[in-house]
């Protein structure tokens, strides 16, 4: 039989699930405590657990933490057949083996002995139904290919505080809202057929945007570095289009510049046409 292990406020105690109220302890804890007269949970601790209106209550089970200890996948026992997979800003590798709690409203995480120390969630990877629905205050699960990518990229440090928080925001909102042009090149490489597509033609919006108020089109090259080889060839002939910028794609150092005449002018940033002309 399935039991939780908590520890809470210096004592310990075996629950019986679901946790929750009424807080079922295990009849075989009771004996041992009785006998060895060790400090246990107390009935009235549960009892303000169970009044909290809102809070989910779990077990931090295991962690994954990047180099940077930014930011923290927990997986949380919270007594369904499913776990709860939670990603928090920051290192919270700490929170392992913990009793914990989660204001789903207020997007927290934080000890029950200690609710003053809380920590950001950022999104959910996965998790009971009940829990991640609608209404719970709780992003929609990520699809198992972006929890896949996220949860490798921090085992083996190759994802970027960055590029973390480009995935996130672009599971919430997709690429409506106001991206940044950085965000929108740590976005890129992660998407495959129409939202790559989509992403690509707003990084190049962003692109002339960026070249058209501050002169610098450098971030052309960046972009054109993520693309397979025929579109970037294709993306190379929409600037020429819609911008003065051009590429210069044979040499190993990759350049990016705008084409001016003698006498200082130059094409026009064509942004309304960009904007409605596909890569």
């Amino acid at each position: 039989m399935e039991v939780f292990f908590l520890r809470h406020n210096g004592g310990s105690v075996w629950i019986e699930p679901p946790l929750g109220p009424p807080w079922t302890i295990h009849p075989c804890f009771e004996r041992e405590q009785a006998a060895a007269g060790a400090d246990r949970i107390s009935p009235a601790t549960f009892s303000r657990l169970g009044a909290c209106d809102g809070l989910i209550v779990g077990v931090v089970q295991g962690s994954e933490v990047g180099q940077s200890r930014d930011p923290t996948v927990l997986r949380i026992a919270v007594g369904m057949n499913a776990d709860l997979v939670i990603v928090v800003k920051g290192g919270a590798d700490w929170l392992v083996g913990k009793l914990v709690g989660i204001v789903p409203f207020a997007r927290i995480i934080h000890p029950l002995d200690d609710s003053s120390v809380s920590m950001q969630i950022v999104g959910t990877v996965s998790g009971p139904s009940h829990i991640i629905g609608k209404g719970t205050g709780l992003n929609a699960p990520m699809s198992e290919a972006e929890a896949f990518k996220i949860n490798m990229g921090i085992r083996h440090g190759s994802l970027t505080p960055l590029q973390f928080r480009a995935l996130l925001k672009h599971k919430g909102s997709g690429l409506s809202g106001k991206w940044k042009l950085t965000e929108l090149l740590a976005l890129v490489p992660f998407l495959v057929g129409r939202e790559f597509d989509r992403a690509v033609h707003a990084t190049a919006i962003a692109v002339l945007e960026a070249a058209a108020l501050h002169g610098d089109c450098s971030a052309a090259v960046n972009l054109a570095r993520l693309l397979p080889k025929p579109k970037r060839k294709r993306f190379d002939r929409w600037l020429r289009i819609h911008s003065p910028i051009s590429l210069d794609l044979t040499r190993r150092e990759r350049k990016a510049f705008i084409v001016k005449a003698r006498d200082g002018s130059h094409h026009p940033y064509c942004l309304d046409l960009a904007r409605v002309t596909a890569i």
